[in-house]
């Protein structure tokens, strides 16, 4: 049984540069940023469009975890002995993702309708900002979608390909964009032996 595996690999080429030139801050305020009201007993799920890469919460009030690399749950902790007080402002909850930094305003009203408390947040780009590291890069999710977009191209020709012992490889096509080089591989076995891909190596 003739069996085809086809594989998009993308390869990142690191070149780091560092800006003598540091940008001029920006101040944001609390009172502009959007806001999060927490309530005693809920959970707030926040869905980010990128993988979260880090996250910091300004009151000891207010705990989060990731349960997804893109989702983060966040809420009050249980008061049981109801001693201390909890002020409205929380102060700021602030998400990074790949390539954005976005703050929220946490408040904890005193009372609100059970059908106006928020279950579900989702970042939107109004409320981010883009994040401008010395070549970052592409995120997770821009690679994806240019990988998959590669793939529904099909390649009249391979560049280059070899066979042999009914397991053939094909290098259908190489694109680049920047410092990335994606490469469109393809393997095809049509011998009684089954083989999975372990590794790739590449010599100059």
């Amino acid at each position: 049984m003739k069996k085809k595996h086809h594989f998009l690999i993308l390869f990142l080429l690191c070149f780091v540069a560092y800006s003598a030139h540091s940008q001029q801050a920006t101040e944001t305020r609390l009172g502009t940023l959007p806001e999060l009201s927490l309530h005693r007993g809920h959970t707030v799920h926040i869905l980010s469009p990128e993988p979260i890469q880090y996250v910091d919460i300004a009151s000891h009030h207010v705990s989060g975890d990731l349960p997804l690399e893109n989702v983060l749950r966040i809420k009050l902790h249980e008061d049981t002995t109801q001693t201390e007080h909890l002020d409205f402002e929380l102060g700021t909850i602030t998400i990074v993702g790949d390539n954005f930094v976005a703050q929220y305003r946490l408040t904890a009203p005193l009372w609100m309708n059970d059908t106006g408390i928020p279950a579900m947040l989702e970042i939107k780009p109004e409320h981010t900002r883009p994040l401008e590291i010395s070549e970052i890069g592409l995120s997770r999710s821009q690679m994806k979608n240019l990988a998959l977009g590669l793939l529904t191209k099909n390649a009249h020709r391979p560049v280059r390909s070899t066979r042999d012992y009914g397991v053939g490889i094909a290098l259908n096509s190489i694109s680049t964009l920047g410092d990335y080089i994606f490469l469109d591989v393809s393997f095809t076995n049509t011998s009684n032996l089954s083989y999975n891909v372990d590794e790739l190596r590449f010599f100059h």
